[in-house]
C-alpha cells in the first residue's frame, strides 16, 4: 500500500518536472546563463524561482484534484468558465508557436 502511494507520488512529480522543464520553460544551459550573470543574487533567484514554481504547481494539482479535473483544459474551464478558459487555452497554444 505504502509502496504504491510512493510510486504514485513519484509519477506525479516526474510528470510535473517533465512538463515544466521539458515543455521549453528552460533548458539547463538557459537557466545557467540567465542566473549566473547575477552572481550570488542569481543563486537566490534560481532557488526562489524553483520554490515558487513548485508551490504554484502543487496548488494547481491540489485544486485540480478537488475539482475532479482530469486535464489542464478541463481545469481551466472549471476555474475561469467556458469562454475565458477557452481564450486562455488558445493563448497558451499560440505561445508555444513562438
Amino acid at each position: 500500500m505504502v509502496k504504491r502511494k510512493v510510486i504514485g507520488i513519484l509519477q506525479v512529480a516526474a510528470t510535473f518536472v517533465g512538463t515544466v522543464v521539458g515543455a521549453g520553460f528552460a533548458s539547463g544551459r538557459e537557466i545557467i546563463q540567465f542566473f549566473t550573470q547575477y552572481h550570488a543574487f542569481g543563486t537566490i533567484g534560481a532557488v526562489f524561482s524553483g520554490l515558487v514554481m513548485t508551490w504554484i504547481g502543487t496548488k494547481m494539482m491540489i485544486y485540480a484534484k478537488r475539482m475532479n479535473a482530469y486535464s489542464f483544459n478541463e481545469l481551466l474551464i472549471r476555474m475561469f468558465g467556458e469562454q475565458v478558459g477557452s481564450i486562455i487555452q488558445a493563448l497558451l497554444f499560440l505561445s508555444h508557436l513562438v
